[in-house]
C-alpha cells in the first residue's frame, strides 16, 4: 500500500509522515530530502543553481539512498556519505526550490522515488506525490495550514536545529517557495482530485496522525470486491462480485441480512449488469460528484427500470476538490426525474452517507418473497472455478429450501447432482450453512469438474418434488465483436481450451468455438461485447493461465443475402464468398448515446459524422452538458472511437451504445499478401470506401514491423484481385564474394549467380517470419 502526502512547505508533512509510517510499520520515504541532497551536491561542486544543463548531468550521476531507523531520524546518504544534518542548512533551503523546478531533474528523482515505492508498503511526502509520482496511490492526503502557522512551525524547527534565523526571513523564504512550487511548469503543487484535505492549523501532530491512521486502517483493504489484478490496475470493475452483509440498523433497532452485488459500469460489461439486476429487488445508482451523469449512468438506470426495480440515487465522492454537488443534483433531478430529498450524498473514502444508504435500502426496497414450503426453485446467477472446490455455483433461492442432503436437478441439462458443500459468501469468505431458504443467496459445490455443465440463468429444482416450470433466466447474449485467438505454441491448444472453459464460468458473455487458420493452425473463433472486453479476456487468459496468445483483427458480425435468398451471418473474413454470389450485404448499426461538454459539441459531431454517423437528436442537461444521439455503424465505434471522443472532450465525455438494426452496406474483404500468399490473420471486412486508406496504413505499418529476411518480402493489400497498396522489405545483404581475394571477374560472377538462384528459391519456398508485436500493433490501427 502506498500513502501519498502532499502540501506546501511548513505544513508538517515530514513530521506526520514519519510518525504515521512508524505506527503502520511502513517504509518512510522523504522525497524532499532527495532534492535537498542534490542541492547540497550542486553547491559543493560549485555549480550555479541556474546552470540547468550541469544540474541535469549531476542528477544523472549522483547516488542518493534513504535508510529508515526504527528508533531515530531518517538517514540520507549522498554518494555513500551521511548528509542527514547537512541538507537542513538554511543555504540548502534557499536554493532547493530552484533545483526542484527543473523538469529533467524531477524526472530523474521521480524515477528514483518510484523504485523506492516498489519495495513494499510505504509513506511518501512531497509536493507532487499524489499527482505525478504515484497518481494511483491507494491513499492520498493534502496537508495544509495557515501561512502564519507554517512560519511559526518552520521557525521553531530551525531554532531546534541550532540555526540562528529571523522569523521575518523565514516568512519571506516560505512565501518565495510557495510561489515557485505553485507556478513551476514541471509538476506544480496542487491537490490531487481524490486526495483527502486536512487543515492542520488548529490540530496537534498527534491529532493529525490519529485522523490519518484511522482513515488508512478503515480502507487498508481497498478494492475488496475488485480483487482481480486487472481491475486494480485499470481502476475499473470487470466482474460482478457478490457479498453477504449482516447489518444492525439503529434506526429500525433490528439486524438485517443484505445480499449485495457490485457491478461494472462500462458498456462492454452490460451483460454483467443485466444479469445482476435480474437477481435483485432493487438497485443503488452511484453517480460521481465530479463527473456527473454519464452515458453509462443513463443506460444502467433504464436497465434497472426495465427490471421493475426500485432505484436509490447516490452522489459519491462529495469530499473531492473537483466535486460540484449542486450541478450534479440538478442533473439527477432533470435527467432521471428524482426529487432532491431522494438523493443521498456520500463519500465512500471517508465513510459518510453509508449508514443512510443501508437504512434507505431497508426502508424502500422490498425483501424477497417466495414460499418456504413450496417446490424448490432457485436461479443460478453466477459461477466461478476454484482449484480445490471445482465449480462453485451461486444461487438465489426463489421458493423452497436447500439443505446439504437435497439433490439438485438443472433444467437446462436435466442432470442431477448431490451437494458436497452448501454455504454463503460471508465477509468475502466461503462459510458453510445448514440450509438456504427462500429469499437467501448462497453457493453450492457438487463435484462438477467440467465448467460446461453449468449454464448461467438456469433453474435448479428438487428432482423428487420439482417445480412446475423454469424461471425466465437470462436472454442469450449476442456477441458484437469477433476475432481469432491462437496459441503461439500449437502444443498449448489443449491448455487454451481448458482455460477458456474456466473463464466462461465467470464471464458468461464470452463465447468461442474451434477454428483452423492457414497461418496459425488450431485456435478459437471468439465473440465479445466490445474491444475492451476482448482486451480483458486476452489479458486474463495470459495472466491467469500462463498462455502466450496471438489475436487476429477484430470484426463485427455482418449479414450477407445470397442470390438464392439465403441470409448468412459473417463473423470472419474467411466466410465471405468471393464467387459473386452476394446479392446484398448488411452491417449492424448502433444507437450511440454521448454526454459531452457544451463547448465540445461541434467537434464531437464533426468527428462522429466522419465515422459515418447520422445525427438523430440532442438534449441539453443543464448549462454545461448535452446529450447527443447518433445512428452509426458498429464497426466505426469498436476500435478507437471511445479514446478519440475522450480526447476531444478532454476526458469529460462518455458514451454508451446499443445495436438496433442491420442496414445495407458496400462490404469488401481486405486481404494482406506476403510474397503473394494471403496471411488470413490480417484479413478484415470493411466498408468499401475506407478500404484504400486502410490498405496504405496497413502495408506501411507492416513494413516497419516485419524484420528483413534472407529474401525480399513483398507486402500487398488487395480486395479480390485488385492491389490497393504495396511495399517491399529489402533482403538482408550478404557479401558472397568476401572470400575472393583475387582472380578473374568470372569467378565472382559465378558466386553472384549462385546467390541469386538461392534467394529466388527462398522467396518461392521460404516462410516469412512475422513477430508477435506485429499482430498486436495491427490491432491498434
Amino acid at each position: 500500500m502506498i500513502i501519498a502526502i502532499d502540501g506546501p512547505a511548513g505544513a508538517g508533512k515530514s513530521t506526520v509522515a514519519k510518525i504515521l509510517a512508524k505506527r503502520l510499520g511502513f517504509l518512510y520515504i522523504d522525497t524532499g530530502a532527495m532534492y535537498r541532497a542534490l542541492t547540497l551536491k550542486a553547491l559543493e561542486s560549485n555549480i550555479p543553481v541556474n546552470n540547468e544543463g550541469e544540474i541535469i548531468r549531476l542528477a544523472d550521476k549522483v547516488k542518493i539512498d534513504l535508510i529508515n531507523n526504527p528508533d531515530g531520524p531518517l538517514t540520507v546518504m549522498l554518494d555513500g556519505k551521511d548528509v542527514s544534518l547537512a541538507i537542513r542548512q538554511p543555504r540548502i533551503t534557499q536554493f532547493v526550490s530552484d533545483i526542484a523546478k527543473i523538469k529533467e531533474v524531477r524526472q530523474v528523482l521521480v524515477k528514483m522515488q518510484r523504485e523506492f515505492g516498489q519495495k513494499g508498503d510505504c509513506v511518501l511526502d512531497g509536493r507532487d506525490i499524489g499527482t505525478v509520482v504515484f497518481p494511483n496511490a491507494q491513499k492520498k492526503f493534502f496537508i495544509d495550514a495557515s501561512a502564519d502557522e507554517r512560519v511559526k512551525r518552520r521557525f521553531k524547527e530551525l531554532k531546534g536545529l541550532g540555526q540562528n534565523v529571523a522569523e521575518n526571513e523565514v516568512a519571506k523564504d516560505l512565501a518565495n517557495r510557495d510561489k515557485i512550487d505553485s507556478t513551476r511548469q514541471a509538476s506544480p503543487l496542487r491537490q490531487a482530485a481524490d486526495a483527502i484535505y486536512i487543515d492542520t492549523t488548529d490540530l496537534s501532530i498527534e491529532q493529525v496522525v490519529e485522523k490519518m491512521f484511522n482513515l488508512v486502517k478503515r480502507h487498508k483493504g481497498d478494492q475488496l470486491l475488485d480483487d482481480m489484478e486487472l481491475e486494480k490496475e485499470r481502476g475499473i470493475t470487470i466482474k460482478a462480485s457478490m457479498v453477504r452483509l449482516n447489518y444492525f440498523s439503529k434506526k429500525f433497532n433490528q439486524e438485517y441480512i443484505l445480499n449485495l452485488i457490485d457491478t461494472p459500469g462500462h458498456v462492454d460489461f452490460t451483460y454483467e449488469v443485466s444479469k445482476s439486476l435480474a437477481a435483485c429487488e432493487g438497485a443503488v445508482l452511484v453517480i460521481d460528484a465530479g463527473q456527473g451523469i454519464e452515458a453509462q449512468t443513463v443506460a444502467n438506470y433504464y436497465l434497472a427500470i426495465d427490471n421493475n426495480l426500485h432505484v436509490i440515487p447516490v452522489i459519491n465522492k462529495v469530499d473531492l476538490v473537483s466535486a460540484d454537488v449542486p450541478r450534479v443534483k440538478t442533473q439527477v433531478e432533470t435527467v432521471l426525474g428524482f426529487k432532491e430529498e431522494e438523493i443521498i450524498l456520500a463519500s465512500a473514502k471517508e465513510g459518510n452517507g453509508v449508514i443512510e444508504i443501508l437504512d434507505r435500502i431497508i426502508e424502500t426496497i422490498p425483501s424477497p418473497g417466495g414460499q418456504e414450503d413450496g417446490a424448490l426453485k432457485a436461479l443460478i446467477f453466477d459461477c466461478r472455478f476454484d482449484a480445490f472446490k471445482g465449480v462453485v455455483v451461486f444461487v438465489k433461492v426463489i421458493d423452497g429450501v436447500i439443505t446439504p442432503k437435497t439433490q439438485l436437478k438443472m433444467f437446462h441439462t436435466g442432470k442431477v447432482y448431490k451437494i458436497e458443500e452448501l454455504g454463503v459468501f460471508k465477509d468475502l469468505k466461503y462459510s458453510a450453512v445448514d440450509n438456504l431458504t427462500c429469499g437467501e443467496v448462497g453457493y453450492f459445490t457438487a463435484n462438477m469438474r467440467d465448467p460446461r455443465e453449468v449454464v448461467i440463468g438456469d433453474t435448479i429444482t428438487d428432482p423428487k418434488n420439482p417445480c412446475a416450470q423454469a424461471l425466465p433466466g437470462y436472454r442469450k447474449v449476442k456477441p458484437l465483436v469477433f476475432c481469432g485467438i491462437y496459441p503461439v505454441n500449437p502444443a498449448d491448444f489443449p491448455e487454451l481450451r481448458d482455460a477458456m472453459d474456466k473463464l466462461k464460468l465467470s464471464d458468461a458473455s464470452f463465447v468461442f468455438e474451434p477454428e483452423n487458420s492457414q497461418s496459425f493452425g488450431a485456435g478459437f473463433r471468439c465473440g465479445f461485447l466490445g474491444l475492451l472486453h476482448m482486451e480483458i479476456v486476452q489479458e486474463r487468459l495470459e495472466r491467469e493461465y500462463d498462455l502466450n496468445l496471438i489475436l487476429t483483427v477484430p470484426n463485427v458480425v455482418y449479414r450477407v443475402k445470397t442470390k438464392s435468398g439465403e441470409l448468412i451471418e459473417i463473423d470472419t473474413p474467411m466466410k465471405l464468398s468471393a464467387n459473386g454470389d452476394i446479392q446484398e450485404a448488411q452491417e449492424p448499426f448502433a444507437s450511440l448515446l454521448m454526454i459531452v461538454p457544451v463547448d465540445s459539441i461541434e467537434a464531437v459531431c464533426d468527428f462522429t459524422k466522419s465515422r459515418r454517423g447520422v445525427f438523430v437528436s440532442n438534449e441539453y442537461l443543464g448549462e454545461d452538458r448535452v446529450k447527443v444521439i447518433f445512428s452509426i455503424p458498429l464497426s466505426e465505434i469498436i476500435v478507437d472511437f471511445y479514446d478519440r471522443m475522450k480526447s476531444i472532450t478532454r476526458g469529460y465525455g462518455s458514451m454508451d451504445y446499443e445495436v438496433k438494426e442491420y442496414l445495407p452496406t458496400r462490404l469488401v474483404k481486405l486481404d494482406i499478401l506476403l510474397n503473394s500468399q494471403i496471411c488470413d490473420a490480417f484479413s478484415s471486412l470493411m466498408f468499401k470506401d475506407k478500404a484504400t486508406s486502410r490498405a496504405h496504413l496497413l502495408v506501411s505499418k507492416l513494413k516497419e514491423l516485419i524484420p528483413r529476411q534472407l529474401f525480399e518480402v513483398t507486402i500487398q493489400a488487395a480486395v479480390g484481385s485488385q492491389i490497393l497498396a504495396s511495399e517491399r522489405v529489402r533482403s538482408v545483404g550478404k557479401n558472397a564474394t568476401s572470400k575472393c581475394s583475387g582472380g578473374d571477374i568470372t569467378r565472382k560472377r559465378k558466386l553472384w549467380e549462385t546467390q541469386k538462384k538461392g534467394k529466388k528459391r527462398l522467396k518461392q519456398f521460404g516462410k516469412v517470419e512475422i513477430p508477435q508485436e506485429a499482430f498486436l500493433e495491427i490491432l491498434k490501427i
